[in-house]
C-alpha cells in the first residue's frame, strides 16, 4: 500500500489547522481517491478547496508532487514516498 504526505499551504492549512498529514492509500488509488479522503477526513475543505463534488480541487488549488511537478490529470497515480503538496496558486500583475 503506497503511503503519501499532503502538506497543506494557505487555505488548506488554515482550515485544517495542520502542516502535513500522511495517508495510507490502497493500491491503485488515484489523486482524485487522495481528493476524496482528504475531504472524508476534513470536510470544511469542501467549498473553498473541494469542489461539493468532493472529488476535485477547486481552482486555483492544485497538487504539485514532490515540488517538481504539477499535477494535471487527477486520475493518475501517486507513488509510494510522494509528499504531495496542496497549494493556492495566485497569477497576477
Amino acid at each position: 500500500m503506497p503511503k503519501v504526505v499532503v502538506e497543506f499551504y494557505g487555505t488548506a492549512r488554515h482550515v485544517t489547522g495542520q502542516k502535513e498529514v500522511p495517508l495510507e492509500l490502497k493500491e491503485g488509488s488515484t489523486f482524485r481517491d487522495v481528493v476524496k479522503t482528504l475531504a472524508a477526513r476534513y470536510p470544511a475543505l469542501i467549498g473553498d478547496v473541494i469542489k461539493p463534488s468532493g472529488d476535485e480541487l477547486q481552482m486555483p488549488n492544485m497538487f504539485n508532487v514532490n515540488a517538481r511537478r504539477v499535477v494535471q490529470d487527477l486520475d493518475t497515480q501517486p507513488e509510494d514516498g510522494d509528499r504531495i503538496l496542496l497549494m493556492f496558486v495566485t497569477a497576477g500583475g
